[in-house]
């Protein structure tokens, strides 16, 4: 039986991350984890990955902004499709 996890990815895991949204079709600069950097120092906001995780391998995820000064979180920008699935497996 195959195990799925969802939790927060660790700032180790971000590579995969990029690797999965390089790699996965709605994948775009924008889900990044440096545009989300840059996005933190530049917007004062802060962002969390959570990883979908199936027996240890990231096949998913989503990547989340929140305000610093409120604890709203945002989906913007528009374009910017939240999930991340793998295209192969």
């Amino acid at each position: 039986m195959e195990e799925i996890e969802v939790r927060e990815s660790a700032p180790s895991e971000y590579k995969d991350w990029d690797l999965l949204v390089e790699n996965s079709q709605p994948g775009m600069l924008f889900h990044t984890g440096d545009w989300l950097r840059i996005c933190r120092g530049t917007l004062s906001r802060d962002f969390k990955i959570y990883g979908c995780f199936r027996n240890g391998e990231l096949v998913g995820g989503a990547d989340v902004l929140f305000s610093l000064r409120t604890l709203n979180s945002h989906f913007d920008p528009p374009f910017k499709n939240k999930v991340i699935f793998a295209t192969t497996g």
